[in-house]
């Protein structure tokens, strides 16, 4: 997947420091959520599931994969 750069820039107002920051974040916790998403969707537990779903999805919005 691959965002726009600028577009995610502009949403937390050009602030460069933040946007590493919160990519940083994606790069280190998206493995470990895929995992309990996977296991909550596994389990049953959809709300669980779509909870980390929705986490992952926000941070994803902001950052661009390269």
């Amino acid at each position: 997947m691959i965002l726009d750069r600028q577009a995610a820039l502009e949403r937390i107002d050009h602030d460069h420091e933040l946007y590493n920051e919160i990519c940083g974040i994606f790069r280190d916790d998206a493995p470990e959520i895929l995992i309990k998403m996977k296991e909550s969707f596994m389990s049953g537990n959809i709300p669980l599931a779509t909870r980390y779903a929705h986490s992952l999805s926000e941070v994803a919005g902001v950052c661009e994969t390269a």
